[in-house]
């Protein structure tokens, strides 16, 4: 059959680290066949003592033709195990007045 062939750009931008290296907030906006993501984080993300990211905080915007939407997600309470997988995280996404929350627990 046919392979996939799809073209699309992203780019990174408005990108700031602190003193360790560890990217603070950023913006990536992605364009995909006429439709514009940008995903803008809001707050400063954060990381435990190990340098693994605990929290973190995006609005995401998508606009094209006859497209204008908005909405916000966040990822808090994540937990590692001692050699760094991810044992819990809990993502609330908030659209409109419909929220979201996703508990994972591994």
């Amino acid at each position: 059959g046919t392979g996939l062939n799809h073209a699309y750009t992203s780019e990174m931008r408005d990108v700031l680290y602190n003193d360790l290296g560890q990217m603070l907030r950023m913006t990536r906006v992605t364009v995909d066949d006429g439709k514009t993501t940008t995903e803008a984080d809001t707050i400063d993300r954060a990381y435990d003592t190990q340098g693994r990211l605990t929290r973190s905080k995006t609005q995401i915007t998508e606009t094209g033709t006859g497209l204008k939407h908005a909405y916000t997600s966040e990822m808090t309470d994540v937990l590692y195990n001692n050699i760094g997988q991810m044992l819990r995280m809990t993502r609330v996404t908030v659209d409109d007045s419909k929220t979201t929350k996703e508990a994972v627990f591994i």
